[in-house]
């Protein structure tokens, strides 16, 4: 249930009011449109205090006023790349007090080698309420890197137990960057082309799917591979924004 809003001051005092022309609390309850348990309550803190008191307030405080709250929401508007830094300074520019935000220095990422990569993930194509998992399976060489998302199928232990006993090297991809990641651009390939082969139901489907893979060639899945330094470049242009990818 959500918690019931505050009793106003104003109700309170027309409470207590009443409650000293004689009136019952059963009568000042239907009165004010309260529960009659409300009104004790609001009686018992009059006598313990000597005058209407405003209720306790859980949580952590708020830093910030209304008006603060409007300069920052202008303030991010203006630039939604903006950085908390830039924000912490631009808010400071407007001689408003300091917001107490910090900031972080990204992480030193390493550089990637012109060593042959493959990619790790999984999709998913719909018919109807149906859902349907495609999985493919893939054998790794001495110098190759694998690509995955966090996904936290790509994260389980078992995934890392099994990727180290045979000493497949793995890349993580940071957070919500579909774009580094060349795989997603060969799932919509496949599902474009699942999509007008209009299955209709499951088998048609699974047949649609395989002939759909076994339509693609190396050359197109090479030349997403070899796209992934644009991509990093185009991230960084970008400032972690999105891009064509």
């Amino acid at each position: 249930m959500p918690p019931t809003p505050e009793m106003s001051t104003e109700t309170k005092e027309r409470i207590i009011k009443l409650l000293k022309e004689g009136k019952s609390s059963h009568s000042v309850a239907q009165d004010v449109g309260c529960s009659q348990s409300a009104v004790s309550k609001t009686w018992t803190k009059y006598k313990q205090h000597g005058k209407v008191v405003k209720g306790m307030h859980t949580g952590r405080p708020r830093k910030t006023s209304k008006r603060q709250d409007r300069r920052l929401k202008a303030i991010c508007l203006e630039n939604r790349k903006c950085t908390t830094k830039q924000m912490r300074n631009k808010w400071e520019e407007t001689g408003v007090n300091e917001m107490g935000f910090t900031y972080r220095n990204a992480k030193r990422k390493p550089s990637l080698t012109p060593k042959q990569t493959k990619t790790s993930d999984e999709s998913r194509i719909c018919i109807g309420k149906r859902v349907n998992f495609h999985t493919i399976e893939r054998m790794f060489g001495d110098d190759e890197i694998i690509f995955q998302d966090n996904a936290s199928c790509h994260m389980a232990k078992t995934v890392k137990t099994f990727l180290a006993e045979r000493q497949i090297r793995s890349m993580s991809l940071p957070a919500n960057s579909p774009d580094l990641n060349p795989i997603e651009n060969l799932w919509w390939k496949l599902k474009k082309m699942v999509h007008d082969k209009a299955p209709a139901c499951k088998a048609d489907l699974a047949t649609a799917i395989r002939e759909s893979w076994s339509q693609i060639d190396e050359e197109y899945c090479l030349s997403l591979i070899k796209s992934v330094p644009q991509r990093l470049q185009a991230v960084i242009k970008a400032s972690g924004g999105a891009t064509k990818y």
